[in-house]
């Protein structure tokens, strides 16, 4: 099966600090994903850097074309 999404290595700051590093995951046809955190945590701009409307810094993100 060709993945969804494939993430390796993504690094996300925001306002001086840390969201995320190294952060690599693959996600897989039907599987589901939930991302939790506290207000100002950064999901937000984790889903934009995700989608490609944000930076990720060192990132290589692959996103599976739409059928």
């Amino acid at each position: 099966m060709t993945a969804v999404l494939q993430v390796q290595n993504l690094e996300l700051q925001a306002a001086g600090r840390t969201l995320v590093q190294s952060l690599s995951f693959i996600v897989q046809p039907g599987e589901r994903w939930c991302v939790i955190g506290r207000n100002a945590a950064g999901k937000s701009t984790l889903l934009r850097a995700l989608a490609g409307l944000g930076t990720g810094l060192g990132a290589n993100t692959q996103l599976a074309p739409i059928a």
